[in-house]
């Protein structure tokens, strides 16, 4: 080893894991996502986990690993049709339930992505009315006849893109409410998208005329598809059929209209279990989540429910150390040596303040592949034309890998917590550990909070939190300073539970040696929780760039 050098570029992994396919095929670490994923008598159908989870590197490993799976690409299905309809944003700002449609195109889409998956070689619209044809001849049942009836209906389009059909549903959806509701009420067209000379009487006849139309959607129809789907195509046991959902995260659709088309999949999901021999597995953010679950929760749709599909990615000291162990000896036995090389065959030897480099590296990581990879990158870049990484090139490496992991963050939290980057810096020069009372006594947070109003007012944050901060301080008065203490602590709270929720603190109810955190136990604390706490600690990935000293 001491004739080695640390080259140039030395990377163990690219942090996108669409790009990190060398090091997928040979260093993949698998911790029973595969088997589980993909047996088809198995319900877990969602990988659900953090930014740098492996969520995706899940799926791409899915994809080599099995003969009949497909990427269902959410540009490619251009959803933003949705956004583009003149009548469904409409009539999702007016309440009206649209979770019905929502679900009958994803079962359009995903019906029609299985056919294809299923029968490739089809080049004709030909050859699908004959199979058609056939398949008719051979049902028995109305159910059956009627479903087959339906594909005859889209036989037609069967060979467009997947675009183009949800284009036309989206296109027939919107013709029909308009004229439902024209027929008898007013110029839909002119009036409801201005807004102007619509009572309320009229919007609730709106609302009642398009849940109408709604409700006569062909999901009926449909339903009787996935059934002939069990029963007559996907009936060879050996043969498994699996669509793959990546990137929900990502600007596909608007928010609004996102939360409720994920949760329509995320049902659909279920529904499809009824056919044995395929699957769809989607991976899904904790955070979106989350969101998905608060924006469009009712009694049909609640987490309890759920629980069945989810496949939580969870990582521990051990299994990070082999991911990067067989990462470094990919690597070494590539550009160095045919020697087996381990990680901590790189490390420096303990010392007293740092402790062992190892856990120094792991306990500035949410537990999860990117945080571990980003950092090792780091060292190597810090420790180029040396023998070893040594204690400065680690601490150089933090100072950089401390400040992007920040920014993740507020990249990654953006849709609850624009405010995020704004209350952080309640946070900067803290006590590694601290309590509820040095909150107010010692670090002064009411009177950083106003600095922190004027600028969540100036950007126009919007957020639950920035609209409870700039309403406290937009309203408060002498007059009712007697409820001054108790509003500024409910403040105080709910922003603790923000830096829970994020990873950036950690929560005791009892002793400073002892703190739950979000990544590993529950992933939220509600105020109520925050008004009992007694201690709170910051994560020690965030000590460098927040200038946190260490207890």
């Amino acid at each position: 080893m001491d004739k080695i050098r640390i080259k140039p570029n030395t990377k163990i992994a690219k942090l996108d894991a669409e790009f990190d396919e060398t090091f997928l095929e040979h260093c993949f670490q698998d911790n029973g996502l595969l088997d589980e994923l993909t047996d088809c008598s198995e319900s877990e159908s969602i990988i659900l986990g953090r930014t740098g989870a492996g969520k995706t590197a899940g799926l791409i490993k899915i994809s080599k690993t099995t003969d009949n799976s497909k990427f269902l690409d959410l540009e490619d299905i251009s959803l933003r049709f949705v956004d583009n309809s003149n009548v469904i944003p409409i009539l999702d700002e007016l309440g009206v339930n649209l979770n019905l449609f929502y679900r009958y195109l994803w079962r359009h889409v995903l019906s029609s992505e299985f056919l294809k998956l299923k029968y490739p070689d089809w080049d004709s619209e030909k050859t699908l009315t004959n199979y058609l044809g056939d398949l008719f001849n051979k049902s028995k049942s109305p159910e059956e006849k009627s479903a087959i009836q339906y594909l005859k209906e889209w036989s037609n389009t069967y060979w467009m893109e997947t675009e183009e059909n949800l284009k036309e549903i989206i296109n027939k959806f919107d013709a029909t409410v308009q004229g439902e509701i024209n027929a008898s009420i007013y110029d839909f067209g002119s009036k409801l998208n201005t807004g102007v000379g619509i009572s309320n009487e009229q919007k609730t006849e709106i609302v009642h005329r398009a849940t109408k139309v709604v409700n006569d959607v062909q999901i009926a129809k449909l339903s009787k598809i996935v059934g002939l789907l069990d029963s007559h195509v996907f009936i060879d046991n050996k043969q498994k059929y699996y669509i793959l959902i990546d990137k929900l995260d990502e600007n596909w659709t608007s928010s609004n209209i996102k939360y409720r088309l994920i949760r329509a999949l995320i049902e659909e999901i279920k529904y499809f279990h009824k056919v044995k021999n395929i699957k769809i597995i989607i991976s899904l953010r904790v955070d979106l989540f989350l969101i998905t679950l608060d924006e469009t929760r009712d009694s049909g749709f609640q987490e309890d429910k759920i629980k069945s599909l989810i496949h939580k990615i969870q990582w521990d000291e051990s299994s990070l150390k082999e991911l990067v162990n067989s990462r470094v000896q990919y690597v070494f036995e590539h550009k160095y040596t045919n020697a087996q090389v381990n990680f901590d065959d790189l490390l420096p030897t303990p010392q007293g303040k740092g402790g062992d480099p190892w856990d120094y590296i792991v306990q500035r990581t949410f537990l999860r592949p990117r945080d571990v990879l980003q950092f090792v990158n780091h060292c190597f870049d810090k420790a180029t034309n040396k023998t070893k990484i040594d204690w400065s090139s680690i601490l150089a490496a933090e100072k950089e890998y401390s400040q992007e992991r920040l920014s993740s963050l507020y990249e990654e939290w953006l849709d609850i917590y624009p405010s995020l980057e704004f209350l952080i810096s309640l946070l900067n020069g803290v006590d590694e550990t601290f309590s509820k009372e040095q909150i107010a006594s010692e670090y002064n947070w009411s009177d950083k909070l106003v600095d922190i109003y004027a600028n969540l007012k100036s950007y126009e944050v919007n957020d639950n939190l920035a609209s409870l901060i700039i309403s406290f301080w937009d309203e408060s008065t002498e007059a009712d300073a007697s409820n001054y203490k108790t509003s500024i602590e409910y403040i105080f709270n709910e922003i603790l539970s923000c830096f829970y929720r994020t990873g950036i603190l950690g929560i005791s109810d009892n002793r400073p040696d002892n703190f739950d955190w979000s990544f590993i136990n529950s992933s939220y604390k509600t105020n109520l929780d925050c008004s009992r706490a007694k201690h709170f600690k910051i994560h020690k990935m965030f000590h460098h760039v927040l200038h946190t000293e260490s207890s």
